[in-house]
Formats: C-alpha cells, structure tokens, sequence
C-alpha cells in the first residue's frame, strides 16, 4: 500500500508560490506553523491495520468453503445405488432360474405340511398386484402397505400398458417411485437398448421393462421429512429389487 505521507511530501515541495501567498503565516514574516510529520510512525499504524484486515479476510476465506460444502452437501446420500440396476437383473434372472426347484418344492411342501394359525394370518395379509389383461403379477413387502398408490395409466404411445407406483407417505409427499412397462411382442431388448427404460422379461404377447424414479420431488428433501426421504431410499435400495425378483408371468 503506497503511504499518503509520501505523496504529501512530494506536493508541498513542488508547490509553486504566488505573490501575496505562500507558505506563510499572516504576517508574511514567519513559517506558518504545520503540524509534525511521522511518516514511520503513520506507516507502522498503517501496516498494522492492513494486518489486521488482511488476516481477518483469510479467515473468512477459509471458514466460507467448509461452510459452503456443509450446506451444499447431500442429507441422506443419492436416492439411487448404482449398481441398484445389477441388483434387480441378479433377482430377477435368480427367480427365474429356480423356478423348477421351487414349484417341485412347492408340491412337496403341498403333500406333506400343515399351515398353523400364524401361516394363515400372513397368506391373508398378502399385497401384492395382479394384471389379468397383461398376464403377470408382482409382490409388495407388508411394510409397504399404506405408504405406496398406484395408477395404470401408459405414458408413452408405444406402451400397451404401465404400473406406476409412488411413495406417499402423507398429503405432503408424491415421489414417483418406480414403473413397470408393457410394450408390442416386437419392442424387445434391441429396442429397450435405445431407451431409457430397461428390459425385464418377455412373454408370447407382451416384453416388460421397468423405469426408476428419476429425481426426487421439492417436498421429501425439505428438513422436516428428512425422516422419509430415508425410508423412501431404504425402498429403493433396498426392498425394490427383492420385489422385482417376485414378478411372474400368470400366462405364457
């Protein structure tokens, strides 16, 4: 920082004197009398204070980042794994591959076992979605009864049919959730590749695939629902590809 001591300096050394003006006091006889330089001591003072300042600046250039960072980072982490699409192919491909064992089991277990009270009460409390125009059907976890709605509305053109399932907890709350889609015999996996939307299996009539929810709506990342936007991502990550991995074809 240049001094203003300095410059002062400079001005009055350079100052040109008129007739009847001057550096003078009133009588024209003796030096008007000016007050004391001290360049050093006014330099120190001066060097003090942009110390000070600049030190306080630092300080806030380091505190605004991290502060930034806080409140910028994610609550919860991302609404979606990414390998949550791997997990729903190893369900859904697992379910298929024991389907022979299972249905022998079944039959075994048809013969020989008898249901109690408590088996009852679970195979009544059953939820789950059956399309009998579309032929397959799917299962819900129990803990999601009361928290999930769904419509049958197609919104693309090509589909010939749709399971939308949202996540809403209460009146505040809407999260799209996930869709299951039905398309012609002729849109397969060759044609699924080019849309964001991904295969899931087919049958004589139909091909079925599934998108996920792809961002998450204002309401669940307000504060105050913290508490559901971590349960909505426990559904997600965690329940959704089991679930996938009940989806069965009710006719071939």
């Amino acid at each position: 920082m240049k001094r203003k001591s300095g410059v002062l300096a400079v001005v009055l050394s350079s100052a040109i004197v008129l007739p009847g003006c001057g550096l003078f006091g009133d009588s024209g006889d003796e030096p008007a009398e000016t007050a004391p330089e001290t360049p050093e001591e006014d330099g120190a003072d001066e060097d003090y204070i942009d110390e000070e300042e600049t030190e306080d600046e630092e300080e806030i250039m380091e505190e605004d980042p991290e502060q930034e960072a806080e409140e910028d980072a994610p609550v919860n982490g991302p609404i979606v794994d990414e390998d949550i699409e791997e997990k729903i192919e190893e369900e859904v491909n697992g379910s298929e591959e024991d389907s022979t064992d299972e249905d022998e089991e079944a039959q075994e277990e048809e013969d020989g076992a008898e249901e109690s009270n408590d088996d009852a009460s679970e195979e009544d409390s059953f939820f789950g979605y059956t399309s009998e125009e579309f032929g397959f059907s799917v299962e819900f976890p129990e803990h999601w009864d009361g928290l999930i709605e769904y419509d049958e509305e197609a919104f693309g053109g090509q589909m010939e049919g749709a399971l939308n399932v949202s996540y809403v907890p209460n009146s505040e709350i809407d999260q799209p959730f996930f869709s299951i889609i039905v398309l012609p015999e002729d849109m397969g996996e060759d044609y699924l590749a080019e849309t964001p939307w991904i295969f899931l299996t087919s049958s004589d009539e139909y091909n079925y695939a599934y998108t996920l929810a792809a961002e998450p709506v204002e309401a669940i990342m307000e504060p105050e629902n913290e508490e559901q936007l971590q349960e909505f991502q426990s559904m997600m990550n965690n329940d959704l590809p089991e679930m996938f991995g009940t989806f069965t074809l009710t006719k071939e």
